[in-house]
């Protein structure tokens, strides 16, 4: 299946190609997977996948991406 972006809505149509993989959009995350060893690329996929499940936002937070030089908001949660 394949889809594409008509107007206001998304139309599905059956193919015999084989569509990109997930590394061919995020060639990032490609990069740190072969960049890690074998655990730390299991890690690496088990957050992308989990960032699939659970992405609502373009900014939402990707476990591959090293922000590390980012400035984070704190948030305190008090009982």
């Amino acid at each position: 299946m394949k889809l594409r972006q008509v107007r206001n809505e998304t139309k599905f149509y059956p193919t015999e190609e084989m569509g990109s993989s997930y590394l061919d959009h995020y060639p990032d995350l490609a990069e740190q997977i072969m960049n890690n060893g074998r655990r730390n690329g299991l890690a690496l996929m088990r957050g992308f996948l989990f960032w699939l499940q659970n992405a609502v936002h373009e900014d939402q937070f990707k476990p591959w991406v090293d922000d590390s030089n980012k400035e984070h908001e704190v948030i305190y949660l008090v009982d």
